[in-house]
C-alpha cells in the first residue's frame, strides 16, 4: 500500500520537510498534486481554475529538478489559462519559456541543454497532470506561440526579452507580424525589420517538404509510344 495516499496535506508537507528527497519523488509529487484538486462538484474553470493553478505552481517550486516537466506542464496550463483571461504577462511566459525543452522555437542553446541531460523527455507533450488534461506537442507550440504573439503585439512592444529563449528568425517574424497586424507599424517598416528572402523561407511551412527533383518529368504514355516507333 503506498502511505503517501493515506496521508493529509499536512501531514505530507511535514514528512517532506524532514526527508527533502520526496520532492524528487514521483509517486509523493502525484499524490500531493491529487490533494489540490478542487471539491468534485466544483467547476474548474474561471476564477476556481486560476486558484487550483495557483496552488500547484506553489508546490512545483519545491519540486527537485527531475521533476522538472511536472513544474512545465503547470506554467503551460498557466499560460493557457491567462491567454484564454486574457491576462498575458511576459514573466509567465518567460519562467515557461527558461525550461529548457526540444521544441522546434527553442534557442538553440536550451535545445543542446535538453538534449545532454534528463530534460530530453521535456518535448511539449505534457500527460494529464491533477485535474488539468494531456497536453499534445502541438497544442503546446500553438498556444505558446499565440502567448508571445499577444505580448508583441502591443504598442511599444519589444522581442528583447525573448532573444536568449525563442530562435531569432522566428522571434523577428512573429514581432514584425504582429505589430504589423495591429497597426502600430507601416509595411515599409515591416519589410526593414525582416530581410525578405529569408523572412519568406522562414514563414514557409517546414512539415517534411519534399525534394525538388531534377529529373525531367514522365512524358505521357502516347509521346512514349510516338518515340518508340520513330525509333
Amino acid at each position: 500500500m503506498n502511505i503517501h495516499t493515506q496521508l493529509t496535506l499536512n501531514q505530507m508537507d511535514e514528512l517532506a520537510e524532514s526527508l527533502p528527497s520526496l520532492l524528487s519523488d514521483r509517486k509523493f509529487a502525484t499524490s500531493y498534486i491529487a490533494r489540490l484538486a478542487p471539491n468534485s462538484d466544483t467547476l474548474v474553470s474561471g476564477v476556481a481554475k486560476e486558484e487550483y493553478i495557483k496552488r500547484l505552481l506553489t508546490f512545483s517550486e519545491k519540486l527537485g529538478p527531475s521533476l522538472l516537466d511536472v513544474r512545465a506542464s503547470i506554467l503551460f496550463h498557466q499560460l493557457q489559462n491567462e491567454l484564454e483571461r486574457g491576462s498575458c504577462t511576459e514573466e509567465s511566459l518567460l519562467k515557461y519559456l527558461q525550461i529548457p525543452k526540444k521544441v522546434s522555437y527553442a534557442k538553440s542553446v536550451l535545445e543542446k541543454e535538453a538534449r545532454v541531460n534528463f530534460l530530453a523527455s521535456l518535448t511539449g507533450a505534457y500527460a494529464a497532470i491533477g485535474s488539468l488534461p494531456a497536453v499534445s506537442s502541438d497544442v503546446e507550440k500553438t498556444t505558446t506561440l499565440q502567448y508571445l504573439s499577444v505580448l508583441l503585439g502591443k504598442a511599444g512592444a519589444t522581442p528583447d526579452p525573448f532573444k536568449m529563449v525563442i530562435t531569432g528568425s522566428l522571434l523577428k517574424i512573429v514581432f514584425a507580424e504582429n505589430q504589423l497586424l495591429n497597426g502600430h507599424i507601416t509595411s515599409e517598416v515591416f519589410l526593414k525589420h525582416l530581410e525578405v528572402s529569408h523572412s519568406l523561407d522562414s514563414a514557409a511551412p517546414q512539415s517534411n517538404p519534399r525534394p525538388i527533383s531534377t529529373r525531367p518529368p514522365p512524358r505521357p504514355p502516347q509521346q512514349q509510344q510516338q518515340q518508340q516507333q520513330q525509333q
